[in-house]
């Protein structure tokens, strides 16, 4: 169940295999997630009632994946919960999708437990990331300390 602060329409074209949802990194492990492509012409929240589990809620508007309130929702056996979506902006171009997935992550694959830059102006922005964990990326992103280097200029 929906309850948005203003009427929608559903874009009945919109599913799984819309290209927008089609770049999410982690699109492909999920099971049976829900999508969908709604209307609207001005900004509004949304509010999505869920059941029992673990939800993970992302909505695509502006050109970006903007995550729900909580994320993730975790809703107790025999429970419900909600997602909520503030401030989307309908008026943004292009089209408004949302996904919602119970139990796996659509977004990135990957968990940070540190992320630091620090720019050296001798040598550039030195960017350091330590993975805390990493789900079917296939060894692409090391679960050591990565260092990535750019040159600076003034």
């Amino acid at each position: 169940m929906i309850n948005p602060t203003i009427d929608l329409d559903l874009d009945e074209s919109v599913d799984e295999t819309n290209p927008i949802v089609q770049s999410l990194p982690n699109i492909t492990a999920l099971n049976n997630p829900v999508v969908l492509g709604l209307i609207g012409t001005e900004t509004a929240n949304m509010t999505f009632e869920v059941g029992p589990g673990t939800w993970y809620g992302i909505c695509y508007y502006g050109g970006e994946w903007h995550h729900s309130i909580p994320y993730p929702c975790t809703v107790a056996e025999g429970a419900t919960g909600t997602i909520t979506f503030e401030n989307v902006d309908f008026g943004a171009k292009g089209e408004v999708i949302v996904v919602m997935n119970e139990g796996q992550n659509p977004t990135l694959p990957v968990e940070l437990s540190a992320f630091t830059v620090n720019l050296n102006p001798q040598s550039g922005i030195n960017i350091m990331w330590v993975t805390q964990s990493e789900t079917g990326v296939m060894d692409i992103i090391s679960t050591e300390l990565m260092l990535i280097h750019f040159p600076w200029q003034a």
